[in-house]
């Protein structure tokens, strides 16, 4: 049987079941926390489109971050705070690109986190562009939107604003995601190894740290031997300063070895996922990662599904 090398993220799914004693009934209001988020996500957008601004007010936090990292060819790019930052951000992006028309495609949500992936129209210099934009909300204790990150092909917007034969996106942006293509192409540690930093950490969608190389390899070596069908299949990738984000479809079938105390079931999963790796001189310096995990739990045959639970509680 041909060794592969596996996501970390199934590892810290493992190591979270190992915890819960297999037998855990997944707690219903975690699960309504994430319906609640994706909930508000959506008012969010919507409002986006409308240009309610009064309605996005009433839903994001007094201490909003909103992130939108590009080079210096982009006026609007920066970090900015507050609704009224928000409320900047926005008009200087109107200013140059024009109003965005967005279509959301899909939300993956996981604790007090929302991805969502988007598609948006904008008009920089007149001209029509569409691209694929990823947001990171993260919410408060209150269920208010606090952070949103945003990514999308800032190299695209630069090379329309620029006039013919103008320079376009920075080399290093391009680099970076020739490294991240690589390495979600092999199945070799040894490809990995010498792209990941010394001080490499990764956040899986809890926000549980791996860090060192070491440590993020022993996590692989673990799992090898339990899903030996594991496949990754990336479907966008865009690279903006020093991060490259990748939005793919993870599968798997648990027919291999027992793992931590946690017999095979034979089930298989398959879940979308979206992967942010940040770089330094190179090399990978942190990775996020976020999916839904319930669904992992429950494909895998390792949790109950919402339905089972509420037979059980009727019961």
């Amino acid at each position: 049987m041909n060794r592969k090398m596996f996501s970390h993220w199934m590892l810290t799914l493992v190591m979270l079941v190992a915890l819960v004693g297999l037998v855990l009934p997944i707690q219903p209001a975690a699960a309504a926390t994430s319906a609640d988020n994706v909930k508000v996500a959506q008012q969010y957008y919507d409002a986006l489109g409308k240009g309610d601004f009064k309605t996005i007010q009433g839903l994001v936090a007094s201490n909003l971050e909103v992130d939108y990292p590009g080079p210096s060819q982009i006026t609007f790019a920066g970090t900015y705070h507050g609704a009224q930052g928000l409320m900047d951000f926005m008009t200087k992006m109107n200013k140059e690109v024009g109003m965005a028309q967005i279509k959301v495609n899909n939300m993956v949500a996981q604790d007090n986190t929302v991805v969502a992936l988007l598609n948006v129209q904008i008009h920089p210099a007149k001209k029509t562009l569409n691209l694929e934009n990823v947001q990171v909300l993260t919410f408060d204790s209150n269920g208010k939107i606090s952070r949103i990150q945003i990514f999308e092909d800032t190299g695209a917007i630069v090379q329309a604003l620029q006039p013919a034969g103008g320079p376009g996106l920075a080399a290093p942006a391009q680099a970076n995601e020739q490294v991240v293509r690589q390495l979600l192409g092999s199945t070799d540690w040894s490809t990995w190894q010498p792209n990941l930093a010394q001080n490499f950490i990764y956040y899986d969608p809890s926000g549980q740290e791996i860090k060192g190389i070491n440590a993020y390899k022993a996590y692989f070596d673990q799992i090898n031997a339990a899903f030996p069908d594991y496949k990754l299949a990336p479907e966008d990738f865009w690279a903006q300063g020093d991060a490259v984000i990748v939005r793919l479809t993870a599968s798997g079938t648990f027919s291999g070895s027992p793992l931590m105390g946690m017999q095979p079931t034979g089930k298989s999963f398959s879940i979308p996922c979206v992967r942010i790796f940040h770089m330094q001189n190179g090399k990978v310096v942190q990775e996020r990662e976020y999916f839904d995990m319930l669904t992992v739990f429950q494909q895998l045959g390792v949790a109950p599904t919402m339905q089972s639970s509420t037979q059980q509680s009727k019961g």
